[in-house]
């Protein structure tokens, strides 16, 4: 009964391990995940941005979108830029404003593309 219970106890020690990890996988931003040459394009063109005249965020949802091989819907730029939800909403107004980047609709959801 007693080996029973420490197996169970390990794997349950196991599971608790794993589960941590995954955690800090989740943690992790998406711009974590990103080669470390399209984050310094991304982080260089957000600051060129706010020189021209333009919101750094918004740089930088221009510049993901430009890098990106497939359309993003709008959680994965707050999740890749790690940027507040109001912010990357407010540069997705603008940059469709200006038109350079399109709304598509494929339900259940909206993504963005540039133009």
């Amino acid at each position: 009964m007693q080996q029973n219970k420490g197996k169970s106890l390990i794997s349950v020690q196991s599971f608790l391990k794993v589960q941590k990890v995954l955690a800090k996988l989740m943690a992790m931003t998406l711009q974590d995940q990103l080669p470390s040459l399209n984050r310094e394009f991304i982080a260089h063109f957000g600051e060129m941005g706010s020189k021209w005249g333009i919101n750094r965020t918004v740089g930088q949802i221009y510049a993901l979108l430009y890098i990106s091989t497939q359309a993003l819907n709008a959680d994965e730029i707050v999740k890749t830029l790690a940027v507040p939800c109001s912010n990357a909403s407010m540069g997705l107004k603008e940059l469709q404003a200006w038109r350079l980047v399109r709304l598509r609709r494929q339900r259940p959801t909206i993504t963005i593309a540039l133009c």
